[in-house]
Formats: C-alpha cells, structure tokens, sequence
C-alpha cells in the first residue's frame, strides 16, 4: 500500500456503509492507526447514530469532502477512488473503534494532503509540572502570530485552565459528553485564544464511558474544521483519561520538571504510549528551569534513554525559566504572554511555540 501510514492516519473521512439496509448511507469518521496490515477507525457516527457494524461487513472509506486542505492542495476529493475495507472485529476500549482489513489499495501517494489543523496534546508523567501553565501561553504565543487557536481543557475531573485566568462559565464538556451542548456552545475567548472549559469533579466524571470519551473525541473534530490549531490540555499520569486524547494527537508536548521523580514519571508516560498502535512524535518541554545547562543535559538524556530502549525519537522544544511573573500570573489570574511578554518565561514559551510552527506553516502551505 503506498505511503497509507503516511497520510491516513488522524484524518477525518466518510465510511460507506453499502450493504447493510439499516445503515445505508455515509458516516463521519477519524483514522486511528494504520499497525500490521490493519486499519483502525473510530466507529462511524451520524447524528446519535453509531454505525456498529459486524465482523466481515464490507465498507467503503473517503476522503472527508469538508476537508479544506484537499481543496488547497488540487483536489477533489470526490474524483479519488474510495478505499474497500473490510471488518475484522470491534473494540469498546479506549474508545469505541472497528478493525479493518485493506481489501483493495487506496491509489492516493499523489494525495499526500494535510488536514487543515494541528492537534496538539500536552500532558506530563504527573501532576504540577506546570502543564495547564504551558498550554494556555503556548496557545496565547500561537495566536499572537495569527494562528487561530482553540484550547480544550481535557483534565477529566480536575479541569482548571478557565479557573486559572479568572474564567467561569455554567456550560462546561459535561454538557457535552451528556448529549446537552455541542462543544461549539461553550466556548469562551480571552486574549485571541478560545478556552473550552473542561469536567470539574462530580460522580458523573469518575468514569467516563468509552461511548462518552468517543462524543469528545467527536467534538474535537467539530473545532478542528474551525482552527488552525487545538491544544488539548489533558491530565497527568497513565490513566484512560489522558490516553485517550494522545491517540489523536498529532503531537504530544511532554511538560517535565529537571527532577528525577518528574523525569522518572515522565519517561513511563512515553513508555506506556509504545504499547499502543498509535505513535504521536512527542515534543518535551522542560519546565521551571534554574540551571539551563543542567536542564538542558537532562533533556538530552531522557531522549536519548527513549530512543535507545523504546524506539522514539523525541525532540526538545524549550526549557522553561523559572520565573516569578508565573507565580504573579497565576495569583492574579492574568495570562503571561500578552500581559508579560518580556518576563524570562514569557520569551522561552514564545520561543517554544515559533519551534512548533515552522513544521506546522510547511504542512499548512506545501
């Protein structure tokens, strides 16, 4: 098959359900992974209808014709020829997902397109690296350079990025996971950057259902017909609750302390990624810094350890200064980047962010 784990994966997409009475019809989707042969999907999805189909039913897969990024690149995506798949079997977890077989080659090398947004995920091996710190100014240092940007607070139960700049809002994701809102309702702008207010406590939370994690995963791809980047501010640790927004980033930002617990907990989050079919590059940002040099050989270590025994090649994008205008930041709930540009922690973040576009702007405009 040529170049499929190159272009698919991530993609949104039609499935065609041909042969089955009751589903007849096209579906919205999300490629998953491409591993060993086989073509993982989220299940299919119409309105509050799930396509759920059998073992060895027979679909078809399309390009999603919404995507903006096929028309930019010269194509149509109604005029490429479908990808027939078949079904291999059916998964509840992390998320509701079909197994396919690839019965006929998708002739598309020459519709080596990108999508039209950038999903990045921020996570850390625990909690208080400064993570929602990271995400929010890597988001404001985004925009200042006129990317549009929509941040999803994806911290499951302990959401507090809206809380952090002063921002209260009575719609938050539970509204959305509950069939309530769509995700589009409860947006909230501040500085040029879009803030989507995550689940704060409640028995509700305590254990999402993988249906309910796949209405998020689909509210996510709501905002990525909208933006230019979404940055998902997920939580710490290992846990359902954060794997299952790795699995659609394009890119995972690992925010790390320069202290062996952090880097310890840090390294056995990159760890249980490898078990997985997906393989997000990951980007680490090392985070309240006192010694660059240290911090610095620190970075360096741990990619090396992560290449040498795990196969990943993952690249530094900062090295955070600590810095007193964050503490001042978070106790006046102000945002550091457009209010405190100058700060040491301010310029680093900036830097962080210009080292994630030059990737980003080359798939945007081939």
């Amino acid at each position: 098959m040529a170049r499929l784990d190159r272009w698919l994966v991530n993609k949104l997409v039609r499935v065609e359900v041909p042969h089955d009475s009751r589903r007849n019809g096209y579906f919205h989707s999300r490629i998953l992974g491409l591993h060993k042969g086989t073509l993982y999907i989220a299940v299919p999805t119409r309105g509050k209808e799930a396509a759920w189909v059998n073992p060895n039913t027979e679909l078809y897969i399309h390009l999603d014709p919404s995507g903006s990024a096929a028309h930019s690149a010269g194509l149509e995506p109604s005029t490429l020829q479908p990808l027939r798949v078949q079904v291999t079997g059916r998964r509840l977890k992390p998320v509701p997902l079909l197994e396919l077989k690839v019965v006929t080659d998708l002739p598309l090398h020459r519709a080596d397109w990108q999508r039209n947004s950038h999903i990045l995920a921020v996570t850390s091996g625990k909690g208080g690296t400064g993570k929602t710190t990271i995400s929010l100014n890597l988001g404001w240092a985004l925009a200042a350079r006129g990317v549009s940007v929509a941040l999803v607070d994806a911290d499951i139960g302990t959401a507090n990025a809206a809380v952090t700049v002063g921002l209260s809002s009575p719609r938050t994701l539970l509204e959305v996971v509950q069939g309530k809102a769509s995700i589009l309702d409860i947006g909230l702008r501040v500085h040029g950057l879009t803030i989507y207010p995550g689940i704060v406590g409640g028995s509700e939370t305590a254990d999402l259902s993988p249906w309910q994690y796949g209405r998020l995963l689909g509210a996510v791809a709501e905002l990525e017909k909208r933006f230019d980047v979404v940055i998902l501010d997920t939580g710490a640790g290992l846990g359902l609750s954060v794997t299952n927004f790795l699995l659609i980033a394009d890119e995972v930002v690992l925010v790390l302390n320069p202290f062996r617990t952090s880097l310890l907990d840090g390294y056995g989050a990159v760890k249980s990624m490898t078990v997985n079919f997906w393989m997000p590059p990951v980007a680490l940002v090392m985070n309240r810094v006192a010694d660059s040099a240290a911090a610095a050989a620190a970075a360096a270590k741990f990619a090396a350890t992560a290449t040498q025994y795990l196969g990943m090649n993952i690249r530094t994008l900062g090295l955070v200064r600590e810095d007193i205008a964050v503490i001042e930041s978070l106790q006046n709930q102000s945002p550091l980047v457009p209010t405190n540009a100058d700060s040491h922690a301010a310029q680093d973040i900036i830097a962080a962010a210009r080292g994630l576009l030059p990737d980003w702007e080359a798939q945007k405009h081939p």
